[in-house]
């Protein structure tokens, strides 16, 4: 009986850390795209500034 239990509650756990992993993952990849679009808008504005001078 305490078999049987064990097998029921392991997908739940693993389930979990497939989620929390999901969750993470997001998260560095909106914080990867933000710190690529702040260096290309910093990029950019470098450049006007350049051109004006």
């Amino acid at each position: 009986m305490a078999g049987t239990q064990h097998t029921q509650t392991r997908p739940k756990f693993t389930c979990l850390i497939a989620s929390g992993n999901q969750r993470l993952i997001d998260i560095h990849v909106q914080r990867f795209i933000t710190v690529l679009a702040g260096i290309s808008f910093l990029r950019s504005v470098f450049r006007q500034g350049v051109r004006r001078g």
